[in-house]
């Protein structure tokens, strides 16, 4: 908020947020947490050998990249560090040339900013993999929208490969109680949600006339889907299917 009230005098300051999350190149396996330092000096990286090239190997040696050049199109930002382990072990990024990041719920104003570089300066495509609740609707949105806290310089898309009402029927997941402390409906159309979906969220709250005759929650009790209801082999045939569906490759 100061920032924003004293453009004059903070123009030339850096703001420094601590590490939330990582990222994981395919391949090299290299790890690098989502901060600003961590990022920027990602990027810098990338920037200064983006446009070297290489002649084909002649042998196994691995060919020093720094950045999605020669090693990755597309970005797989998943809401769950927990299921992070299970994408390394089946070798999803390697599969297909994705880099797997995390930045534990909320995008952080570090992983927005990595995630618009990468998408505009290297034509990185994002995927995003979400809970079915309104925090992962937020999470989805907050990827592309602006907030207070931070602003986008430009337009790009996201690709939403998170759980959805479609999903939730089609894997017969039963999902578990949820209680909201307000109406979240708002928050919901405004993150992409339908209203058939809204009305799933909020099956078992009740609402009454207020004096006006304007609606009002009186008791917001509902139902999420989270990634992890999903055993690991039925996530892996759900996630890959979508990835297939959006012709990821190498």
């Amino acid at each position: 908020q100061y920032v924003r009230e004293h453009a004059e005098e903070t123009k030339n300051w850096s703001i420094v947020y601590d590490d939330r999350g990582h990222l994981i190149e395919p391949h090299t396996r290299r790890i690098t947490g989502i901060g600003t330092l961590n990022v920027r000096d990602y990027l810098h990286k990338a920037k200064a050998t983006a446009s070297l090239g290489f002649e084909p190997p002649t042998s196994t040696t691995l060919i020093p990249t720094n950045g999605p050049k020669h090693r990755y199109g597309g970005l797989l930002f998943i809401e769950k560090e927990g299921l992070i382990p299970l994408l390394e072990l089946e070798r999803i990024g390697e599969r297909y040339d994705l880099a797997i990041a995390s930045s534990k719920g909320m995008a952080s104003t570090a992983a927005r900013n990595l995630i618009e570089t990468l998408t505009v300066d290297y034509k990185v495509r994002i995927f995003v993999v979400h809970d079915f609740d309104k925090s992962g609707f937020s999470i989805l949105s907050t990827l592309t929208r602006n907030t207070e806290r931070h602003q986008f310089t430009h337009h790009f898309d996201v690709i939403d490969l998170g759980l959805r009402l479609a999903d939730i029927k089609k894997w017969e997941l039963e999902g578990e109680p949820v209680a909201y402390p307000s109406d979240p409906t708002t928050n919901l159309l405004e993150n992409g949600a339908t209203q058939e979906e809204i009305r799933f969220l909020l099956r078992d709250s009740k609402y009454e006339c207020d004096d006006r005759g304007k609606s009002k929650l009186v008791s917001g009790m509902g139902q999420r889907v989270e990634l992890n209801e999903l055993p690991n082999d039925r996530f892996l045939a759900w996630l890959e299917g979508k990835l297939v569906r959006h012709k990821v490759e190498k």
